[in-house]
């Protein structure tokens, strides 16, 4: 017979995920004293209480089975699916705006320079579906992350002066791309591989779902970071002042994000992850830069 759908369990979640990311991107301007901030937080919260209750009290009917994280290895993928996504997707929105807004790229040149990471994944994620059948997901799904993470501690060497794109930044963005690529098809693999047969479909789901969610309460978050701790959305701010100021420079929220993306998905504890937070929020005497300061010897960058 034909199971119902969970109505209760998609409101409550799509409840919870909105007002939980409405709340955290009102949150650095309205700060959290304000009333509609504390409410959304609270909506958000309650509403993931509810959830679980809800999900627990249906069982095997539920939208998001929770007997599903009773299996080890399903609650590790999941576990590497939020920190592998969560990292990727703010960096993903953290990386072009820095290259617009401080390093003088125009938005052509900065979708440009993100296009590494697109052309390897479509190119490469197939192949690494079949070499997994060969060598194993575990294997796949143990370099593939390793790989990422060298990727974003490549990104966090990004120099503040004399930039280069092809030097500094491009070897880093071939790194990540390929440990993504390698990761992805195994990871559903793996996902559906770690529960029975008549919950793979739900665990596939429940698994893209965490991905997206991850990317989004990523992005939501990085606002925190950028508004509170002076990050290179201030310097367009500084051009338009007379004399020097202190504010973070571009490489040091670049920086300061990838070493969080570097601890989240080597597996860092909350603490590792909150230190490197902290790089994004230091600052540094800065002056606003000369014309010439913005031009790249690659051809990628252009004047602003």
């Amino acid at each position: 017979m034909r199971q119902p759908l969970d109505w209760t369990g998609a409101v409550l979640a799509t409840v919870t995920l909105g007002a939980s990311t409405w709340g955290l991107i009102a949150l650095p301007k309205a700060g959290l004293g304000d009333a509609s901030v504390q409410l959304a937080l609270a909506i958000g919260l309650a509403g993931a209480l509810a959830f679980v209750t809800i999900e627990r009290r249906k069982g095997g009917t539920a939208m998001m089975p929770l007997t599903l994280f009773s299996t080890a290895s399903f609650t590790g993928v999941s576990l590497l699916t939020l920190l592998l996504y969560g990292a990727l997707g703010g960096l993903l929105v953290l990386l072009p705006f820095t290259l617009i807004d401080g390093f003088g790229f125009s938005a052509t040149a900065a979708g440009a320079a993100m296009l590494p990471v697109p052309v390897i994944l479509g190119l490469l994620s197939r192949a690494a579906g079949s070499v997994a059948e060969r060598i194993g997901v575990r294997r796949m799904l143990t370099a593939g992350p390793v790989l990422v993470a060298v990727g974003f501690a490549l990104m966090a060497r990004v120099p503040t002066a004399d930039f280069n794109y092809w030097w500094h930044l491009f070897p880093a963005l071939l790194v990540m791309a390929l440990g993504m690529a390698i990761s992805v098809a195994p990871l559903t693999t793996a996902v559906m591989n770690s529960v029975s047969v008549n919950h793979a479909g739900v665990a596939s789901g429940v698994n893209n779902a965490i991905a997206r969610s991850a990317g989004l309460i990523a992005t939501a978050l990085l606002g925190v970071v950028l508004i509170n701790g002076g990050g290179p959305g201030r310097r367009r701010v500084s051009r338009r002042q007379r004399g020097g100021r202190r504010l973070a420079d571009p490489a040091t929220g670049l920086g300061g994000y990838a070493s969080g993306g570097l601890a989240a998905v080597a597996g860092g504890s909350v603490d590792d992850i909150a230190e490197a937070a902290d790089l994004v929020q230091g600052s540094v005497d800065f002056a606003p830069p000369a014309a010439a300061d913005l031009k790249h010897s690659d051809g990628i960058g252009t004047e602003s």
